[in-house]
């Protein structure tokens, strides 16, 4: 009852805590509502601080520690020692202050929603609107220029001239793009402060959803010091149908890179071990007849066992968002940095998002924000 009590102390008292921020100005300083917490009294106090210091000081269990730890690191891909406890009560308020709200399925939460088919489908939909021509791929933009009437976007086979530019990636990202005039020193400096988290996401298929016929949902949280993945989840889109069976494996933060020294076949015989421990026998036995499709260079053969590697993805380089350090919010100039406009060129991306950060959501909240600054710019 120890671990359950505290638990739920802190949880509350980081809900209570982001209620304070303002999404759109978290660097603002406000004083926190009363909570039985220790620790900071303003929002930019939280921000000279770790969220591993504000657990030092408040969590009493090793257990609930362990818990309410892993699932940070697993929505910001970094320990808690590198994450600053005002970004956190950041992006607790861009869920509505309710840390449940960030990975539930009821409505208003993270996972509402899913594109059957997968996410894509969007891309190419939007590709076909556009036309021949309309989207070019394999096509990175290596150079911006901007003047009083418009910009120049370059990439190796092709210039685009335009009056604005919007930039959609996440912020670290944008430094491998180099901009005529140089970027401004808050903007420059401040992408070199946001790093992204590191993850990786695997994919198991199994003949049937054998946890279904257990009464399971399929969803496990593991603290065994032993496991890689704090969490796994079903993945299926028909609850009619409980055939194929598919899970979704995350890793996150240090046992993300960890996972990074170890073979394809070491990485594979570790996730169908936990996977064992977790629900049995069954949980290590992936179907022999139903294949992902090999996808280069991260699944060199069609397989039951399917990952994927954010960190080593050239154009994200990890995921899910940017992650603020002590003193990025709070610093001068640099948070009003992370949307505000250099000229011609403006900013969107997941990173930008003041809804929903590090989701799907708060990425499409980004690119209508950025795409009304363009439209009333001129």
């Amino acid at each position: 009852m120890g671990a359950k009590l505290d638990l739920g102390k802190a949880i509350l008292s980081m809900e209570k805590m982001s209620e304070a921020v303002d999404p759109e100005k978290p660097w603002d300083d406000v004083k926190f509502p009363f909570t039985v917490s220790l620790g900071p009294n303003t929002t930019r106090e939280a921000d000279r601080i770790t969220v591993q210091s504000w657990f030092d000081l408040n969590m009493i269990t090793k257990e609930a520690a362990a818990l309410l730890g892993a699932a940070i690191v697993g929505y910001t891909g970094v320990e808690l020692g590198a994450c600053s406890l005002l970004h956190w009560l950041f992006v607790l308020k861009t869920y509505r202050s309710k840390i449940f709200n960030m990975s539930g399925q009821a409505a208003g939460q993270a996972q509402q929603y899913r594109v059957r088919g997968g996410m894509q489908q969007m891309a190419d939909r939007i590709a076909e609107e556009l036309g021949p021509g309309g989207v070019q791929l394999n096509t990175p933009v290596r150079h911006i220029a901007q003047d009083g009437n418009g910009v120049t976007v370059s990439a190796q086979n092709i210039i685009v001239r335009a009056r604005r530019a919007i930039v959609a990636t996440n912020i670290s990202m944008t430094n491998f793009i180099q901009f005529d005039p140089i970027l401004p020193p808050d903007r420059a400096q401040l992408q070199h402060r946001v790093p992204t988290g590191s993850f990786w996401k695997i994919w198991l298929c199994y003949d049937e959803a054998f946890w279904r016929k257990r009464g399971l949902v399929g969803e496990s949280i593991s603290i065994y010091p032993g496991d890689y993945s704090p969490n796994a989840r079903e993945s299926g889109f028909d609850e009619k149908s409980d055939k194929p069976g598919l899970m979704s494996v995350f890793l996150a933060g240090d046992k993300a890179r960890e996972f990074n020294q170890l073979t394809r076949a070491e990485r594979k015989l570790q996730v169908l071990k936990e996977m064992s421990h977790r629900f049995g026998a069954d949980g290590g036995q992936l179907s022999e007849h139903i294949h992902f499709p090999a996808v280069l260079p991260q699944n060199p053969e069609p397989d039951s066992y399917f990952e994927f590697n954010w960190s080593m993805d050239e154009w994200t380089r990890g995921d899910f968002a940017g992650c603020m350090p002590p003193g990025v919010w709070t610093g001068t100039g640099f948070g009003p940095a992370v949307r505000e406009p250099v000229g011609r060129v403006h900013w969107a991306g997941v990173d930008t998002a003041t809804y929903a950060y590090h989701c799907v959501s708060g990425a499409a909240q980004s690119g209508e924000r950025a795409a009304n600054e363009v439209l009333s710019a001129d």
